[in-house]
Parts: C-alpha cells; sequence; structure tokens
C-alpha cells in the first residue's frame, strides 16, 4: 500500500481509512520495506 500511496497519491488516500478502521484504538500499520519495517501514519 506504500508503494502505492508514493505512485498513485490519490488511491492512497483512498485506501488508508480501511486498515485504520481494522484497527484497535492506536494500533500502527507496519509495512515490510526492508529492514526496519515502516510505520505509516493513520491520522
Amino acid at each position: 500500500m506504500a508503494g502505492c500511496a508514493s505512485r498513485h497519491p490519490e488511491a492512497g488516500r483512498r485506501a488508508l481509512p480501511r486498515p485504520a478502521a481494522a484497527l484497535a484504538p492506536g494500533g500502527r500499520l507496519l509495512i515490510d520495506g526492508g529492514d526496519p519495517l515502516r510505520a505509516i501514519a493513520l491520522t
């Protein structure tokens, strides 16, 4: 999703609310982009 957000910003903005809604309050979205994992801000 992060790659999608950088290549297609509008698609990324539309997609981020879905995992944010599925997470518990204060949950973090981690993307496997190498070492270390990248945390995506959902606010």
